[in-house]
Order: C-alpha cells, then structure tokens, then sequence
C-alpha cells in the first residue's frame, strides 16, 4: 500500500483536551478512507504559514494563520488549503492560484450562527443589558429605571451588505415585528431586495434612517474604511452600530469618538482594526459597547460544521471533484494543479 496522503491542521483549531473540537464528523471521513488518508496536527500555531509547516502535507486546514505568497516558496506537495471560516483577509488568494494550490472556504457553516449573533447584539443593545447586568453585580439595584431600554418593535435594521448572513437574520428578526428593513448593497438589485421585502439605499439615506447599522459586508479594497467619521456623523443619536464582517471596515478611532461622546447610542463588535486585542483597546472602559473576540459565531454545532466541510472538500480534491466552496475556481485548469491531481491519483 502507497503512503496515505496527509491532511495538516493548525494547532488553533484544538481544544483543551488537544484534540480538534467538535470535529468527530470531520474527522469520520478521514478514516472512512481506509487508511489512504491521514491528518497531522502541527506542534504550534503559527502566526504565519511558512514553507516548512506545509511542505510535507497535501492539503491542510488553515483556522487564523496567515497565507502568504513565502508559504509556497519552494512548496511542490500541497495541493489545496481549506480557510476554517468563510473570511479570506488572511490569504493571499493569488499567490494560491499560482502555486497550483486551490483555496477552499466553509461557505455555508458560519450563516446561522452570525445570523443568531446579530439578533444577540440587537437584543442585548436595545435593552441595555450589559449595564442593567453590571447593576446587580454592583449593588446598584435602585439605579434600575435609569435606562429603560427599548423594544426591536417597529424598528428599521439597515444591513451593509445583504449577503447570506443578513437574509438569515431577516428572517430571525421580522419575528420580533420591526419595520421594513433597508440595505445598502451595489451587488443586489432593487427587485431582489424588494422580494425579500427589503428597501434598496445608498449608504447616507441608510445611516440617517436605521436604528441599527449592521455590518456584514466582506472586507476589500472598496469597503476599507467605508464607515467613517463623516459617515458615523449622519447616524442617529439613538442608534447602535454592530460589525460582525471585519474591523478595518469601520474606522475604530471615529468610532470610538462617537461613542465617547454620545453621538450614537452604542456599538456590538465582534471584530477590530488589530486581533488579537489586549488591554490597550480603548473599547473596554465603555459601558455603551458589547465586545466579543471575533467569536460570535463560535458555537459547537458551527465548529463542527466547518471542521466537516473543511475536510470534505480536501477529500473531494483528493479525489478530483471540484470542491463546495472553491474561492479560486480558475486554479482548476492551471497546469501545476493538474499535474498535482494527476500525483495524487497514481501516489
């Protein structure tokens, strides 16, 4: 029998017992192979993918590490790196496509959880229950009618961005009877959105009407910086911000002016400008802001689905189908991918 092809993991998808969390379903399909495939975790986690992580493996699951066109210098083995998660900020897409390597993403297992998390942050914002918890735990129960809260009834939601994260928490949402939506998207034509019983905007008639700016647009060159102090300053007093896409999407320091000085009601963020965060965030001394570490969408049934993903669609390389969630499909015809599939049918 040939050696088995080798799937690597990095580190930072273990859990406290060293293995990978919630992966049984992932991890099935590896054995169902008959011993023709085996994984390899790698001893650390590397802030950076370097050559010698991904020179003896032919594919390998990627969780924070970063991609770079130096991971695949000198690299003839690896044949295709599956991003644990649907964000490819991390990767240098290009540099994948022309190192023969096909780049695949969990498309799919992330919608419901960052669905349910949009609705948590609305949820907990409009009804203060961050200050309202802090209360009880400092005895100052008598301050309880200081901030009322509101109800999501007959308020407007504006999505930046109406991908498949935000129709999901549509449908969560209109459950609690808010107003018609709105949503700033140059990708999505008016008829769609009307459809979806959603309100086509600009940006600016979005920042002026929505109690609540969510964003969950992908991070590119034209949405760097999209939301900033001009636009912060056509928002509503009462209204709340929450990104669930990526930090550098809003510019942090105007945000934090903003919020310092009243002129929004508050913010939820999942993601930031550097991650990880420290102490130095100067988010955390603010009662009017919800933080999370870029984890709201972190339950065990999502990990659990997109460690199953992740391996499948390696398999489904290995095996010479195209793979769910294949980000560079134009790898597929270049001739060092092909001549890595022919490998890895006759190893």
């Amino acid at each position: 029998m040939s050696a088995p092809l080798i799937i690597g993991l990095t580190g930072d998808i273990l859990g406290p017992d060293g293995r990978p969390r919630s992966w049984n379903t992932g991890l099935e399909q590896i054995r169902a192979t008959g011993g023709r495939v085996d994984y390899r975790i790698l001893e650390q986690f590397p802030a950076e993918l370097r050559p010698e992580h991904v020179q003896d493996v032919d594919g390998i699951v990627v969780s924070l590490s970063k991609v770079t066109r130096a991971t695949f210098a000198g690299v003839e083995r690896l044949t295709v790196l599956a991003r644990f998660g649907v964000g490819v900020d991390s990767v240098d897409i290009a540099a994948c496509t022309d190192a023969g390597v096909a780049l695949t993403i969990t498309d799919g297992a992330v919608t419901t959880p960052v669905a349910e998390g949009i609705a948590c942050y609305l949820l907990a914002l409009s009804h203060n229950l961050l200050r309202k918890e802090r209360m009880v735990r400092e005895n100052r129960w008598r301050e309880k009618n200081r901030w009322p809260g509101t109800e999501l009834r007959d308020r407007v939601v504006g999505f930046v961005g109406l991908g498949r994260i935000a129709r999901r928490a549509l449908g969560m949402l209109m459950g609690f009877r808010m107003a018609r939506p709105c949503a700033y998207d140059p990708y999505v034509d008016e008829i769609s959105m009307a459809q979806l019983g959603v309100r086509k905007v600009d940006l600016p008639e979005l920042l002026r009407t929505a109690d609540f700016v969510v964003i969950t647009c992908a991070l590119t060159e034209q949405t760097r910086g999209l939301i900033g102090a001009a636009e912060l300053a056509q928002m509503r007093r009462d209204a709340y911000l929450v990104n669930v896409a990526r930090g550098p999407i809003v510019d942090q320091d105007a945000l934090l002016a903003a919020l310092r000085e009243g002129r929004i009601a508050g913010a939820g963020l999942d993601v930031f400008v550097r991650e990880p965060t420290d102490a130095s965030l100067p988010f955390i001394g603010l009662d009017n802001v919800i933080l999370t570490p870029h984890a709201i969408a972190m339950t065990e049934e999502c990990i659990r689905d997109m460690g199953r993903m992740a391996i499948r669609s390696i398999l489904d390389v290995f095996e010479g189908r195209r793979p769910h969630g294949l980000y560079n499909p134009q790898v597929w015809e270049r001739p060092e991918f092909q001549r890595k599939l022919v490998g890895l049918s006759t190893g």
